[in-house]
């Protein structure tokens, strides 16, 4: 399954419908989420992210439009 989420990933990204954002040390979701003026759980969501708490410096995210 996750094979067919990496696709659907790159297949957003290639058709505009988000921009991509590689974590930082220190970054949280919520204040990723802030500075692309979205809603955390919709990060969470397009990110198949379950735990806030889990990202990873250099982890990348889909920024949802």
């Amino acid at each position: 399954m996750a094979e067919i989420l990496s696709r659907e990933r790159a297949a957003r990204l290639s058709s505009g419908e988000g921009d991509q954002h590689t974590v930082q040390p220190g970054e949280t979701l919520s204040a990723i989420a802030a500075a692309y003026k979205v809603k955390t759980s919709a990060l969470a969501a397009v990110n198949n992210i379950a735990n806030p708490d889990s990202l990873r410096a250099g982890q990348k995210l889909i920024i949802p439009r």
